[in-house]
């Protein structure tokens, strides 16, 4: 049989209405509502028992209901909620100028479903199916594709220990070597090859000191071609066994190394390096 209200879903019977009670104070205007309102349409409202008129007398923000006027000392409120029986919302209804939050998923269940936004929607969002997302404006963000990001964290004068993330593959490390450093490629992961990171040192390495990056686990492995920077030409050696890559103490100003992965199963990797420093950088 049809029906007018909420769908009688798998309890068997419609949604029932809310009813919310307050007293006023003679100086409250904000009242708290056991749910959150969408429309100041979906909510009755009374004041001694005499209905007031929506958007005039009261507006209602999530579960903030407000009075305009000030209701006054033991004066009875009360609030029905009339969308959990029978919702107001019809299609391309405007909701108002209000924030909306979701504390679940947000579906466009459309191909080429269109986000519009602005006044006179000038900026959309258009789905591309099974491609991406595509704009008629400009994407501006804190990273843009193309930018490298630049780390900071080693270029302090203290003896710091970190891990590098997976999410910041193409940064630029920036090295202070003044003290003893350990840098730490992500953890083991199939997902790890075509990670790379780019070390350069911006103060000299210390005497005695080194700056070390490691990679993660027990049998992992760096192949390298290390070159010895001069004023003159300098054969690149070659060093394919060890985990750990080292600037070692006195390594100048402008030292450099860039470091991808290659392979990863899970628990071992094979790392290259492409290193140019002065005195030359080593694999142990």
């Amino acid at each position: 049989m049809a029906y007018i209200g909420t769908d009688l879903g798998f309890g068997g019977g419609f949604v029932t209405t809310v009813k919310d009670t307050f007293a006023g104070d003679g100086s409250a205007t904000n009242f708290t509502l056991s749910r959150a309102v969408t429309s100041e349409l979906d909510l009755e409202v009374f004041v001694g028992n005499v209905r007031q008129n929506p958007l005039v007398a009261y507006t209602v923000s999530g579960t903030t209901l407000a009075f305009t006027g000030t209701p006054a000392n033991g004066e009875v409120i009360y609030a029905v909620h009339q969308a959990g029986a029978l919702s107001t919302l019809s299609p391309n209804a405007f909701l108002g100028a209000k924030d909306f939050s979701i504390s679940g998923n947000l579906s466009l269940i459309k191909d080429s479903a269109v986000l519009n936004f602005g006044v006179d929607s000038d900026i959309t969002l258009t789905h591309a199916a099974d491609t991406g997302l595509t704009t008629n404006g400009t994407f501006t963000a804190t990273t843009l594709a193309g930018r490298k990001g630049i780390k900071t964290e080693f270029n302090a004068s203290g003896a710091i220990t970190a891990t590098l993330t997976v999410a910041e593959s193409g940064s630029t490390v920036l090295i202070h070597g003044t003290l003893d450093n350990s840098i730490n490629l992500p953890a083991a992961a199939t997902t790890n090859p075509g990670l790379f990171y780019d070390f350069i040192v911006l103060t000299a390495v210390g005497s005695g000191k080194t700056t070390q990056i490691n990679i993660a686990g027990s049998g992992g492995n760096f192949v390298g071609s290390l070159s010895l920077a001069g004023g003159t030409a300098a054969n690149a050696v070659f060093d394919n066994a060890g985990d750990t890559f080292t600037f070692v103490a006195g390594s100048v100003v402008g030292s450099r190394a860039r470091i991808t992965c290659l392979t990863d199963d899970g628990t071992n990797g094979v790392w290259q390096v492409e290193s140019v420093a002065s005195p030359i950088a080593t694999i142990a």
